[in-house]
């Protein structure tokens, strides 16, 4: 298991893009796109072995509602699995509340969410 990236929830994607390319003095930046499933479009900023994710609301949904409650900010930390089907029957055998129950997709991958509730005010993403 290994970090994956780090979501960070802004309102202008591309304010949010120049600061950080600043802060961590990088001018390569990944587009990802729109991802319409989750109504945000999304660029990341490669740092080590991992991606500085910025997710930004195309509309009303989960991250509008999460810049509302809470502002800009860290949305979630993604881990990298082996198989996210054996993580997500352990957690559902320990009773560890998911988002969702269902596998998310995008492109080649399968996430799960484990809810905020359940690891100290954190969402928790694993991907394969």
């Amino acid at each position: 298991m290994k970090i994956n990236h780090v979501s960070i929830c802004v309102r202008d994607l591309d304010k949010a893009l120049e600061k950080h390319k600043e802060i961590f003095q990088i001018e390569k930046v990944e587009d990802f796109g729109t991802v319409t499933h989750e109504g945000v479009k999304a660029a990341g900023l490669s740092i080590g072995d991992f991606v500085l994710e910025f997710v930004q609301p195309l509309g009303p949904g989960a991250h509008t509602r999460f810049l509302d409650r809470r502002g800009e900010g860290m949305h979630h930390i993604s881990f990298t699995v082996d198989d996210v089907e054996r993580v997500r029957a352990h957690l559902l055998a320990k009773d560890i509340p998911l988002v969702d129950q269902n596998f998310r997709g995008y492109k080649d991958a399968r996430y799960i969410f484990v809810r905020p509730s359940a690891a100290n005010g954190v969402l928790i993403e694993f991907v394969s």
